[in-house]
C-alpha cells in the first residue's frame, strides 16, 4: 500500500509537472507573440516617423510656396493699384476731352449756321447782281 501511495503521489507530481509545463509553454508563446507584436509596433512606429518626416517636408514646401505666392500677390496688388490710379486719371482726362469736344461741336454748329447765312447772303447778292446785270444788258442792247 505504501507503494500505491507513493505511486499516486508520483503520478500527481508528474501530472502537476505536465500542467506546469503546459502553462510554461503557453506563457512562452504569449511572450513570443508579444515580442512579435512589439516588433510590429516598432516597425509601425518607424513607418509613422518616416511619414511624419515626409509630411513635414511637404508642409515646409507648401509654406514656402505660400510665402512665394503671397509675395507675388502683393506685387500684383501694387501693380493693380498703380494701374487703377492711372485708369482713374485717364477716365478723368477722357471726361475733360469729351466736354471739350462737345464745346467744339457746339462752336462748329454755330460757325456752320453763320457760314450758311453768309452763303445765302452771298447767293442773294449774286442773284441781285445778276438781275441788275441782265437788266443793264437789256437796256443797252
Amino acid at each position: 500500500m505504501q507503494n500505491q501511495g507513493v505511486e499516486r503521489g508520483n503520478e500527481n507530481i508528474q501530472h502537476s509537472i505536465s500542467e506546469n509545463q503546459e502553462k510554461r509553454n503557453m506563457q512562452q508563446q504569449t511572450i513570443y507573440q508579444s515580442n512579435g507584436a512589439l516588433s510590429k509596433w516598432e516597425q509601425e512606429c518607424f513607418a509613422q516617423t518616416s511619414r511624419i518626416q515626409v509630411l513635414d517636408k511637404e508642409r515646409k514646401t507648401l509654406v514656402d510656396r505660400c510665402t512665394s505666392l503671397n509675395d507675388q500677390l502683393s506685387t500684383r496688388v501694387g501693380h493693380t493699384e498703380d494701374c487703377t490710379q492711372k485708369i482713374d486719371q485717364a477716365c478723368g482726362d477722357i471726361m475733360k476731352l469729351k466736354s471739350m469736344i462737345h464745346g467744339l461741336d457746339l462752336q462748329i454748329n454755330e460757325y456752320e449756321k453763320v457760314n450758311s447765312r453768309l452763303v445765302n447772303d452771298q447767293k442773294a447778292r449774286l442773284q441781285k447782281n445778276s438781275h441788275e446785270y441782265n437788266r443793264a444788258h437789256e437796256l443797252t442792247a
